[in-house]
């Protein structure tokens, strides 16, 4: 999981570079960024640490604490992105293009690396 959460970051760069796709114009002043916009880097990077967290902590989890605990992740993981989007610094496919990395990235890797969670009988 240390590679997913080192890699994203790098894999969002690239793509950044890649895409070259500049900042929405924000015409009420905002914050302001000097580097591109596609895909977001925090809606990947928080979208990684809470896929991270889950795929580590799901097996400890009860049925209800997999429900708590996902749902208060995926609203984290939202807000974040949402912020973006209100701060005026990305439009909403570059928050739903991190979104997707930051998700797939970290899904990836745990099968890659063989960690993802069995199922157990029963739960």
């Amino acid at each position: 999981m240390v590679v997913a959460a080192v890699f994203v970051r790098h894999l969002t760069s690239f793509l950044k570079e890649f895409f070259g796709r500049v900042r929405p114009p924000f015409e009420e002043g905002g914050a302001g960024y000097d580097s591109l916009s596609f895909p977001s880097g925090h809606s990947s990077g928080v979208a990684a640490l809470v896929a991270i967290g889950l795929v580590l902590a799901w097996p400890r989890l009860s049925a209800p604490g997999r429900r708590l605990w996902g749902a208060l992740g995926a609203l984290l993981v939202l807000l974040v992105g949402l912020t973006r989007m209100w701060l005026g610094v990305h439009y909403l496919s570059d928050v739903v293009g991190g979104w997707a990395l930051g998700l797939g990235w970290t899904l990836l890797t745990a099968v890659v690396f063989g960690v993802l969670p069995r199922r157990e009988p029963g739960r």
